[in-house]
């Protein structure tokens, strides 16, 4: 089934987006709920890519200008020399084709003692040994062979969550054969987290529940925190409780002294592109922001966090996970490591994209594991080896079949300097410039000069770069009705109608002088 949303709203009093001079305000984006993963509570469809606050041209555009821009000239050849890749996968479980594991690897987490690694989807929870390869010991499916989340909770214990069954514990001391010891009534449970004998049990309905598990066969509701949006990830200090909640933003809840008192929210730092995940690393607040990308936060006043560092990565940032100075993002399309040795001036080191949808990632001593859809993937980094990594602004240039020129962006996610070499398109109607020189952390412009005429809907640009992963980039290029389409950006929107599920008709019309926010994903 295809279900379409369409929102509309006002953009009075809508405050700035996020930035490190003004971390109290924040701001609320109207795309920036449950949307940023493309999915309502129960569902995982794809995140919203969405443009950078401050970078304002990532999309393609079609125009006139280009001129300044140095011709691109020479053959699209790789470079007789490449750095190491510092980014490479180690091994992996499961492939779309094969599909040995079920549908929908969706969270991650590592036992006490590292030996294995808990992933949980469609399938269950899958237990995977990770010394000398990754394979697979054991499952437990429960209800309908599914789990939203998993969460290590001691080196039995597991607790693993669902939003129509509700949170298991499980016990997993014979990885093998795991067994549930015990059920808890949570609606909408989204996921846990352990503190000792107490599990915190997050809800999409907007709450938090507090159980006792000092005996995990029996476990005892202690409170709930009612009030809240759609909590997605919680990190705990002694004194704090900060709360991930993608319709409120950033909260912090007081810890009462006595741990059969709810916690009380003291703080609220709204957000932009919807908060899904967060961990504390030494005196940071480390976010996976969505569409904001990795927000990092001080915890030098531990009451109220403020903002020191705020990463756009061009794609919507679904996992954050740190050690050792890196902390690792599952952004979608791939998996990213970020040096934060220096917390308020974090650098992209280096991105590898996965096969399918990159959901969750946990860092591991020198590397991480990621629950990349059909797949549990394994990363190595290697901090003594820069490179740079190519980043399009978009997967596809748009041209008019008409002829004009279109501009896109490069960005550079690695930790040196890309340079593009040569390159160009094999039909004599293109001609392309572009900045050939891009700084770690920065984009280029790269501009494409068509003549107009039909047959380049096959065409591709291809880059010649130092990227030891993508040394040729070949850059699809689209004309006719797509690019007629895409070319219809910044025009008036032609008018249509849509029923809504109470059979309401609502006209584009209607909502003349509003914003408008359509998305469509598959129910299930």
């Amino acid at each position: 089934m295809l279900t379409l949303f369409l929102f509309a709203c006002t953009t009075k009093d809508l405050p700035p987006p996020p930035s490190a001079a003004d971390d109290d305000t924040g701001t609320l984006d109207v795309t920036g709920t449950d949307s940023d993963t493309g999915a309502s509570p129960g569902e995982t469809g794809d995140p919203t890519e969405t443009a950078p606050p401050d970078e304002t041209a990532t999309g393609t555009e079609t125009g006139e200008t280009g001129d300044a821009l140095p011709a691109l000239t020479g053959e699209c050849v790789a470079p007789t020399e490449l750095a190491d890749d510092p980014l490479v996968v180690t091994g992996a479980y499961g492939t779309p084709a094969a599909k040995e594991i079920e549908f929908e690897l969706i969270s991650v987490d590592r036992s006490v003692d590292g030996a294995y690694v808990y992933a949980s989807g469609q399938g269950g929870v899958q237990i995977f040994g990770i010394e000398g390869g990754i394979s697979k010991v054991g499952t437990y499916s429960g209800p309908r062979n599914y789990w939203f989340d998993v969460t290590t909770l001691s080196s039995s214990l597991v607790a693993v969550s669902h939003w129509e069954y509700g949170v298991e514990l499980v016990m997993v001391n014979n990885p093998s054969t795991p067994n549930s010891v015990a059920a808890l009534d949570v609606p909408s449970a989204s996921r846990t987290v352990g503190d000792g004998d107490t599990l915190y049990a997050l809800s999409f309905e907007g709450a938090v529940m507090a159980f006792d598990i000092s005996t995990p066969s029996s476990p005892a509701e202690r409170w709930t925190l009612e009030g809240l949006g759609s909590p997605r990830g919680m990190a705990l200090t002694e004194d704090y409780a900060y709360l991930a909640d993608s319709q409120l933003g950033l909260l912090t809840l007081s810890r009462p002294e006595n741990e059969r008192d709810p916690m009380a929210v003291v703080h609220t730092v709204p957000d932009t592109g919807g908060v899904l995940d967060l961990v504390i690393d030494g005196e940071h607040l480390y976010v996976a922001g969505g569409s904001s990308g990795l927000l990092i936060y001080s915890l030098a006043e531990p009451a109220a966090p403020s903002l020191v560092a705020a990463l756009s990565l061009n794609r919507s940032v679904l996992s954050v996970s740190v050690l050792d100075g890196i902390a690792w993002v599952a952004a979608y399309e791939d998996i990213i490591a970020i040096d934060v040795s220096d917390p308020a001036a974090p650098q992209a080191l280096a991105a590898e994209p996965t096969n399918e949808r990159a959901m969750a990632v946990l860092a591991v001593e020198g590397g991480a594991y990621a629950a990349a859809w059909m797949e549990l993937v394994g990363f190595a980094l290697d901090t003594s080896s820069p490179s740079p990594e190519i980043d399009p602004g978009q997967d596809t240039l748009y041209i008019d079949p008409d002829g004009g020129v279109t501009e896109a962006l490069i960005y550079n996610r690695g930790s040196s300097e890309l340079v593009i070499s040569g390159g160009g398109v094999e039909d004599a109607r293109f001609t392309v410039a572009a900045e050939t020189h891009i700084a770690p952390g920065e984009a280029g412009l790269v501009s494409l000069n068509f003549d107009g005429g039909e047959g380049a809907t096959t065409a591709q640009l291809c880059l010649a770069t130092n990227d030891p992963d993508e040394s040729v980039f070949e850059w699809p290029i689209a004309t006719s009705e797509s690019a007629s389409i895409y070319g219809a950006i910044g025009q008036p929107a032609p008018d249509f109608e849509l029923v809504d599920v109470s059979g309401e008709l609502h006209r584009l019309s209607d909502y003349l002088g509003s914003p408008i926010f359509i998305t469509w994903f598959a129910t299930w």
